[in-house]
């Protein structure tokens, strides 16, 4: 299950009811963490995995034409951690920017990866799955 950030509920809210303008980035990334990012972007920033070769990742999604539910539609591989691992990665997250930026959705990752040095994170087609209830 995947949760929306204050932010972008903020967002989304005033586009829908208060007809405030609200441009999409044109490009999203997926993040990772090593404890749960919550709905902030303070708290998000504070536990993302940093360093050893460690960087956001484009992430591209299908377009949604039924329903509430979209998937990856590109792999989405992460850099090889060198010269130690990322650590235990609990959560992914979606942001607008490739660093800092605006947290926009976060998803846990279960089982959570163990990922020492020399390895990598990995998410198939489909496997990231945003849902808005």
């Amino acid at each position: 299950m995947s949760f929306i950030s204050t932010y972008l509920a903020g967002k989304i809210l005033n586009a829908v009811l208060a007809d405030v303008p609200y441009s999409s980035p044109s490009t999203v990334y997926v993040g990772l963490h090593i404890a749960d990012p919550t709905d902030s972007t303070t708290v998000a920033l504070s536990n993302e995995v940093v360093g050893n070769g460690y960087s956001r990742q484009v992430g591209d999604f299908e377009v949604v034409v039924s329903g509430s539910v979209t998937t990856n539609s590109t792999v989405i591989t992460f850099p090889v951690a060198t010269p130690s691992g990322y650590g235990n990665v609990g959560w992914a997250s979606i942001w607008d920017a490739p660093t800092g930026g605006n947290l926009l959705f976060h998803y846990p990752i279960n089982p959570t990866w163990l990922v020492p040095a020399n390895d990598q994170i990995q998410f198939p087609i489909g496997s990231l799955s945003i849902q808005l209830n």
